[in-house]
């Protein structure tokens, strides 16, 4: 009985035990009732402020954050995401949503973290903005010439013949100074040799660094002008790309040979490429020259060739003679077609000189001042037979009578016929050969006849008159002499001086003197008449100083 009574207390003691405490436990959970202290927990425990780059993780150190945002953040509007034990959180009193209130942290900011039993907890957050990791060349130039930037390479082509020795960059960049080896390079200022490729190397913020190579071309040359031309000699005018060669009359321009310079590699004409004093070619017509570079450009000159006028030049050396003299007259030898010059010699008493040019230079023809004494009114004229010169004068040694004398084969001049063989005094004296039996004609004012013409020829034995002795009507001066070739009579042309002074042609027609046309046929006065014939026509010409027309040349001429 007790055994019983005592495992029905033990049950009933347990069960009570059980009541007390499922009471108790639910007063606990019964908020009217229970006595539980609320939580005093007010801490940040994780924390990050969003980038462009994503979020950044602030480092927790005690009450302080730390978080070191990339270069170039604005720090004025930051979201920081956070996660916190306590029951809200405030800075200066305004309420922070993790991941959407923005704050500004120039300046560290104080957050305050407030537990559920009311205690708080400050943390100060403080932004770091990372150095600058950039370190880029940006703009890149050498004396003015931009470089080409690819990647880590720049280009730079400079004009031809720039001295890469000592070029100065003109750079900006992103990072904080650019070296060159251990040299800090300054811009505008920094002189490097860039005879080979130079490394720069950009210094970033941050300590990192990049390097970039400079290559510096030196550009082929461009010059391509022609400097300098000339043909055979003669100077070449440059203007512009034209080029103007004038060469004397006669020049066969059909193979000049140009001497040139040029600042250009090589000049061509077409494809044949030209040599200075070498090429020859054919200016006929305008030529072009193309001058290459040496950068391949090219320009073209045109050439164009003038030749001069026909102008009148020295035969020899001018003033060839000893010294001064008068009377001076030409003529040809036909054997050799070389000009004769006969004159009165003053550097020799006045007596007659003849010379002849050899080619080169003129010499005497026999002895000079070979007459006996002094000479006027000297002419000379070639026998067409022997094509021995012959002169004729007015003969001081001779009463200035008329003397004639030849160059014989022997080099030396003698006497044809006599000597002094006018009747009289002779002035305005002229020689001429007759073609047919090649005799000399002279004609001549013959003082001893009133001043009138008279015409002598040389027959083999003595001087002859040739019809009348003075046959003019009057008085005459300069007359000239010359044979008609279709008939071999003699023609004097003449001042007339009954006539007014005019010009009268007069013929000898085996018999006698006559007139050609009108005596004194001229406009006005005349002087210094010269006759001869047209080879085609045969018809005499006359020129002569007109006093009608300002004492200028006139020529007229005869229908025969």
């Amino acid at each position: 009985m007790y055994n019983i009574f005592k495992s029905v207390y033990n049950g009933l003691k347990y069960l009570l035990i059980f009541n007390i405490v499922l009471l108790i436990t639910a007063c606990s959970n019964n908020g009217g009732y229970g006595n539980t202290e609320p939580s005093n927990l007010n801490a940040i425990t994780s924390y990050s402020i969003s980038s462009p780059r994503g979020p950044v993780s602030g480092v927790i150190s005690g009450t302080h954050i730390t978080v070191t945002m990339p270069y170039g953040t604005n720090v004025t509007a930051l979201t920081a995401t956070f996660a916190t034990n306590g029951k809200f959180v405030t800075i200066n009193g305004s309420l922070q949503t993790s991941g959407q209130t923005a704050n500004n942290f120039t300046n560290p900011v104080r957050y305050t973290v407030t537990a559920a039993n009311g205690t708080i907890q400050n943390y100060t957050v403080t932004v770091v903005i990372a150095p600058n990791t950039s370190k880029d060349i940006v703009a890149y130039s050498l004396n003015g010439n931009t470089g080409v930037i690819t990647g880590t390479n720049i280009a730079v082509t400079v004009p031809f013949g720039t001295d890469v020795t000592a070029l100065i960059a003109t750079f900006s960049t992103s990072g904080e100074s650019i070296s060159i080896g251990s040299t800090i390079q300054t811009s505008t200022l920094t002189p490097n040799d860039f005879t080979n490729p130079v490394t720069y190397t950009v210094h970033a913020a941050d300590g990192s660094t990049k390097d970039y190579i400079v290559t510096v071309t030196v550009a082929s040359n461009s010059a391509k002008n022609i400097e300098t031309f000339s043909l055979n000699g003669y100077a070449g005018v440059i203007t512009g790309t034209n080029i103007a060669v004038t060469v004397p009359f006669g020049t066969d321009v059909t193979a000049l040979i140009a001497t040139f310079s040029t600042s250009g590699e090589s000049v061509s004409i077409g494809s044949t490429i030209q040599t200075s004093t070498v090429t020859p070619n054919d200016f006929t017509n305008p030529v072009t020259y193309t001058v290459h570079a040496a950068d391949r450009s090219t320009k073209n000159y045109i050439v164009t060739v003038t030749t001069q006028p026909p102008q009148w030049f020295s035969v020899g050396s001018a003033g060839f003679s000893a010294g001064s003299t008068n009377y001076s007259s030409i003529a040809f030898n036909l054997s050799n077609n070389q000009p004769y010059v006969a004159y009165r010699d003053n550097s020799q008493n006045s007596k007659v000189t003849v010379m002849a040019f050899n080619g080169i230079s003129w010499e005497n023809v026999g002895n000079a001042g070979f007459s006996a004494g002094q000479s006027d009114w000297v002419d000379l004229a070639f026998n067409p037979s022997t094509n021995q010169p012959y002169v004729v004068y007015s003969d001081a040694a001779n009463s200035n009578k008329a003397t004639v004398m030849k160059f014989d084969s022997a080099g030396n001049w003698i006497t044809v016929g006599s000597s002094r063989f006018s009747t009289g005094v002779v002035s305005d004296i002229s020689i001429t050969f007759n073609h047919s039996n090649y005799q000399p004609y002279v004609v001549y004012v013959d003082r001893e006849n009133s001043n009138k013409a008279t015409v002598m020829t040389f027959n083999g034995t003595d001087w002859v008159n040739v019809g009348n002795a003075g046959f003019s009507a009057g008085s005459i001066s300069t007359p000239s002499i010359v044979f008609n070739p279709s008939n071999n009579q003699p023609y004097v042309a003449y001042r007339d001086d009954i006539n007014s002074n005019k010009a009268t042609v007069m013929t000898f027609n085996g018999t006698n003197w006559v007139n050609v046309g009108n005596a004194g046929f001229s406009a006005g006065q005349s002087e210094y008449q010269c006759i001869a014939f047209d080879p085609s026509t045969n018809l005499p010409y006359v020129a002569y100083k007109d006093g009608a027309n300002s004492n200028k040349v006139t020529v007229m001429k005869f229908p025969l």
